[in-house]
């Protein structure tokens, strides 16, 4: 597929990647990024992201056949009320947002040469800005996309493809299921990193000379950017809420264990969870 003018609002990391990836792999004739900063879309354009700048998004999406919006859930949700009234011309609008009700339910206000389509790609890094971007970001990642019953089937095809193009692997489902689920694969993740690195914080310098490889793990992406993270938590608040007192419940039942001092039943415990662990398929390193 060729895109003949694809916008990228927010080149960061995620939409500095989509750049980089489209002019590496010839999946867009021409890139135009979209912010609010003279500096930052500079930098775009030295790295190799983007090959013109704008700071107005609904000029940009007049002169764009497909517009990504990569930047934050709100922002996401703001920017398409900012595009509800621009009627005078064709485009194909998605995003990369990580909590995909919200925007869904947003984008029903479009109008009808508008053509949303709900995406979230399953990558990323604890790391900011268009220096952290690469065009092999998305290399067999996992792609959902929401559509709904109203979706246009050309854009699905579009952003289908744009998907595939940058190497990840689609999946399609509904926005409710992919909040619930994510709230559990990834937002909980960043929540219960932040929580263990603040207990550990109050061991002082002791625990920070015993830290190995299993803590490093546990909370690399914890030095993801705090606005960010506050965002999408407060998007998917209730599915998110669900899934901590799920964990909540795993967690008293440790505590129960060890209260009995029963050390099958904690082998057990392990075990099953070396069991599931080993049913998950392996993804990057650097995957979100």
């Amino acid at each position: 597929m060729s895109i003949r003018t694809l916008g990228i609002a927010g080149v960061g990391l995620i939409g500095g990647s989509i750049g980089l990836a489209a002019k590496a792999r010839g999946l867009a004739q021409r890139v135009i990024g979209v912010g609010r900063s003279s500096d930052r879309l500079k930098a775009a354009r030295e790295a190799g992201a983007i090959d013109e700048a704008s700071l107005n998004l609904v000029d940009a999406a007049r002169r764009c056949d497909v517009l990504y919006l990569a930047t934050p859930v709100q922002t996401i949700i703001q920017q398409i009320r900012e595009l509800s009234n621009v009627t005078d011309c064709n485009l194909t609008l998605t995003d990369g947002g990580s909590a995909k009700a919200a925007i869904v339910e947003a984008a029903e206000s479009l109008p009808a040469n508008i053509h949303f389509v709900g995406g979230h790609p399953m990558a990323g890094s604890e790391q900011r800005g268009v220096e952290a971007a690469s065009a092999d970001l998305y290399d067999g990642a996992t792609y959902v996309l929401t559509p709904t019953q109203s979706t246009n089937a050309a854009a699905l095809t579009t952003v289908r493809n744009l998907a595939q193009g940058l190497g990840a692997e689609v999946l399609e489902m509904s926005a409710e299921a992919h909040d619930e689920t994510v709230a559990t694969t990834s937002h909980m993740p960043h929540v219960l990193a932040a929580a263990l690195l603040r207990v550990a914080g109050e061991g002082g310098e002791s625990a920070r000379a015993l830290t190995a490889g299993s803590f490093r793990d546990l909370t690399r992406v914890a030095d993801s950017p705090p606005e960010l993270w506050s965002d999408i938590c407060a998007v998917n608040r209730q599915a998110l809420l669900a899934s901590l007192s799920h964990f909540q419940k795993e967690l008293d039942r440790v505590s129960g264990m060890l209260q009995d001092g029963n050390e099958n039943t904690l082998e057990e415990w392990f075990q099953e969870a070396r069991d599931i662990y080993r049913t998950f398929p392996v993804r990057k390193e650097r995957s979100i």
